[in-house]
């Protein structure tokens, strides 16, 4: 203990609270970025997007309230800027949309990382046998988007169209599932992200998060 801060210096290098501010801020912000980078393609998929890959890697290599911060506010702020620009200016499309990308990536991210925090790493796991085990989590990862964005939005396609079920909302949302391919995508963005910086997780190195 620190005698003149009371401050723990047992690990030394403890990064400064403005260091940890800056880090979740530039990742919320490429959380944003990543959620512009939106293209539309035709129906049923609607558009691509490459906001999942990040969602997938801070659900592995962060910890579950941290993933979730980032993948939720970055993802709302990201879905508010793409309506924004694409004229979708009404308030109560723009709330459901906004809410869903809360639900669905937030908690997303936070699905995946007590996933991998519980599964893989208190266990210790060796890296040959958790590649299957990651795999699996993203996968779980992706289809909670699919639910998480049927679920928020069945009330409000519901309350536009007089008939309209829940199972045909859940239907009607099918194309979220193609956010799939992005599984393999985002694994890989994960192992390159270990091996360019020779770590397991990023907590660490930019939270001095210690395990």
């Amino acid at each position: 203990m620190d005698g003149g801060t009371g401050r723990s210096n047992s690990h030394g290098n403890e990064a400064p609270l403005s260091k940890k501010i800056a880090n979740h801020a530039i990742m919320t912000a490429l959380m944003v970025v990543m959620t512009l980078l939106a293209f539309p393609v035709p129906p049923p998929i609607q558009f691509i997007g490459f906001a999942p890959i990040l969602v997938y890697l801070v659900g592995i290599m962060l910890k579950p309230l941290r993933a979730f911060s980032i993948s939720a506010v970055g993802s709302v702020l990201g879905q508010a800027c793409y309506d924004l620009i694409t004229g979708n200016t009404d308030p109560l499309t723009m709330l459901v949309y906004a809410t869903g990308a809360f639900v669905a990536r937030g908690l997303g991210a936070f699905i995946i990382s007590l996933l991998e925090t519980s599964i893989v790493r208190k266990r210790n796991i060796k890296r040959i046998h958790s590649i299957p085990v990651e795999l699996l989590i993203l996968i779980v990862g992706a289809i909670w988007e699919y639910i998480g964005y049927s679920l928020v939005g069945a009330p409000y396609w519901i309350s536009l169209t007089p008939g309209l079920t829940v199972g045909a909302v859940f239907i009607g949302y099918l194309y979220v599932l193609f956010d799939l391919v992005f599984v393999p995508v985002g694994f890989a963005v994960v192992e390159g992200v270990r091996r360019g910086l020779d770590v397991q997780y990023l907590d660490a190195m930019m939270f001095s998060d210690y395990q």
